[in-house]
């Protein structure tokens, strides 16, 4: 099994995903460390307790507010906020932007580890059934966030879950989101 900072990495290397998680972070504020977990804990150790859900989102929400974000709006102000009249190069100033932004990305590498060592460190024994893994992913997704059902979340959703698992199950991915959403 992947660790969590494998799979985060490998599920966010596709063309639509990074996209998709941008929306679902800026539009909607979904923490996405905290939304890869629960996808990776669901594919691969099966549901969340409600404790674990608890403390992940717990931990993940304050770790990002206090470390993560506040590196993301600085990253995001200096792209736009150079002047030429300052007495520094714009090659130093991105410079400095690119160190801000490994900065940001070893925070989110930081809480994935954390996250995961916590997780292990639980034991968990709840595998996933045969077949179940996507209802699995959708339940621990559903005790972490506040879910309003929307055919934006909905389909965001839909594209971060077919990175996840195999691309020609979709099918099986919407419906089972549709029918996660109307159950919710």
């Amino acid at each position: 099994m992947p660790s969590l900072w494998d799979f985060a990495t490998g599920v966010y290397t596709g063309d639509t995903i990074a996209p998709a998680c941008l929306e679902l972070q800026d539009n909607y504020q979904w923490n996405i460390p905290l939304l890869l977990f629960c996808c990776w804990a669901g594919n691969y150790y099966g549901a969340l307790s409600a404790g674990q859900s608890q403390w992940a989102r717990s931990f993940a929400e304050h770790f990002s507010a206090t470390v993560t974000q506040p590196l993301r709006v600085l990253r995001r102000n200096m792209k736009t906020s150079y002047h030429s009249s300052w007495p520094v190069a714009r090659t130093e100033w991105e410079g400095l932007r690119e160190q801000v932004k490994t900065l940001e990305l070893d925070s989110e590498k930081l809480l994935l580890e954390s996250l995961e060592q916590r997780f292990l460190n639980e034991k968990p024994i709840n595998k996933p059934l045969p077949g179940h893994s996507v209802t699995t992913v959708l339940g621990n997704i559903g005790q972490c966030f506040d879910i309003t059902a929307g055919s934006s979340i909905n389909a965001l959703l839909t594209l971060v879950l077919s990175a996840v698992f195999d691309p020609k199950n979709l099918p099986e991915i919407k419906s089972r989101l549709d029918g996660f959403f109307r159950q919710s």
